[in-house]
C-alpha cells in the first residue's frame, strides 16, 4: 500500500510570516493537532501544538507577535506518495515524529500522513 491511499489531501496550511495566534485558531478551527508551513506551494516547515506550548507560552512569548517562522521546525522528514505505507511507518518511528508531510517530487505539498492513519501498520513495526 502507498502513502497516496491513506493521505489526508485536504490541508490547514500557513504562511510563514502568520502570527502563531492565527496558526493556533486554524488548528482549532480544523480540529488538528499540526499544520504545515508553505509558500508558493512548496513546504517550508511544520508547526504541531506541542510547539505553540514549548516555544511560545513556557518561553513567555507574545503569541500575536510572534510568527510561525520563528517556531516551525524547518525541513521535516517528508515522504513521496508512492512511498510504501510501512516505509512511512518506519520514518516515523526513527525520527520520533508522528506525521510526515507528503510532497511530489516537484516538491509541491500533497498531504500529510500521521501515526493515527497507520494504527495497523505500526503495531507490526514492534
Amino acid at each position: 500500500m502507498k502513502v497516496r491511499e491513506i493521505m489526508t489531501r485536504e490541508l490547514i496550511c500557513v504562511e510563514p510570516r502568520m502570527s502563531v495566534v492565527e496558526a493556533a485558531k486554524r488548528m482549532k478551527s480544523a480540529d488538528i493537532h499540526a499544520v504545515l508551513v508553505v509558500e508558493d506551494g512548496r513546504l517550508l516547515g511544520i508547526v504541531v501544538d506541542r510547539d505553540l506550548v514549548l516555544k511560545v507560552l513556557a518561553e513567555e512569548r507574545d503569541p500575536g507577535r510572534t510568527r510561525v517562522q520563528e517556531i516551525m521546525s524547518p525541513d521535516p522528514v517528508t515522504v513521496d506518495p508512492d512511498t510504501d505505507v510501512i516505509e512511512a511507518a518506519r520514518l516515523m518511528r526513527s525520527h520520533g515524529v508522528s506525521r510526515l508531510p507528503v510532497v511530489e517530487r516537484d516538491g509541491r505539498v500533497a498531504g500529510i500522513v500521521s501515526e493515527v492513519d497507520l494504527p495497523s501498520i505500526l503495531s507490526r513495526l514492534e
